[in-house]
């Protein structure tokens, strides 16, 4: 069962932030007895991107929960899926941190908000859905290399005597490059400090704005 103080810390942190940058810019017309102006739609700058040149991501374990045959779909969660939304998005590269990878293929999986993955035999799903993928999903990079998927905060589980800090798993791969497989970790987990596992590398950026969690990570495949 889930253990997760985490989704609590991301969302304090992150809305006493947005808070106060917000009283400082709104204030001023509202004191001046203006009605502040609405904001003019702009086209979104692309999201500056997490590249060391000549540096790899690094791999990690795939742990025993993986199952091939994912769908293609950015939309990972059914209806019927426990956890908080969050929206992971980033970018495929090859080593010289220039190169998109287009079209290269995330297969992702995770546990639910309750730290449970759909085979470790603690869901107790109907019959009519036994097999079902539940957090499970290919994604393919567009043009630029750039991906998106919708999940939800995965919960903690105990690995033997201790939480694992939680994480999503991912395995990648593109033309002419060697796969690599390995898992996204979040800031301020309690649990991150005491795992064997975590590479702190790995650790993707996270925000909640407009109240939505979003995380960021851009993944450096090497040439086969």
């Amino acid at each position: 069962m889930s253990h997760d103080p985490l989704s609590r810390r991301l969302f304090l942190s992150s809305s006493l932030s947005a808070l106060s940058s917000l009283s400082v810019v709104s204030a001023a017309p509202l004191l001046l007895g203006c009605t502040p102006p609405s904001p003019s739609p702009a086209a979104a700058a692309p999201a500056p991107r997490r590249c060391v040149r000549g540096v790899g991501t690094a791999a990690n374990i795939e742990g025993p929960y993986y199952r091939a045959g994912a769908p293609f779909r950015a939309d990972l969660v059914d209806a019927d899926v426990v956890g908080a939304r969050l929206r992971v998005s980033g970018a495929v590269l090859s080593l010289d941190c220039k190169t998109p990878l287009a079209g290269a293929v995330l297969d992702v999986w995770q546990a639910n908000g309750n730290g449970q993955y759909d085979n470790d035999g603690t869901l107790r799903l109907p019959a009519s859905e036994r097999g079902a993928m539940r957090l499970r999903g290919k994604v393919r990079a567009d043009a630029r290399g750039d991906f998106s998927f919708a999940t939800v905060l995965p919960g903690h589980y105990l690995n033997g005597r201790v939480y694992r800090p939680a994480h999503i798993h991912v395995k990648v791969s593109a033309p002419g490059h060697a796969p690599l497989t390995t898992q996204l970790y979040f800031p301020d987990d309690p649990y991150n400090a005491a795992d064997p596992f975590i590479d702190r590398s790995l650790i993707m950026d996270v925000a909640r704005t407009a109240g939505a969690l979003t995380a960021r990570y851009d993944f450096v495949l090497r040439p086969a």
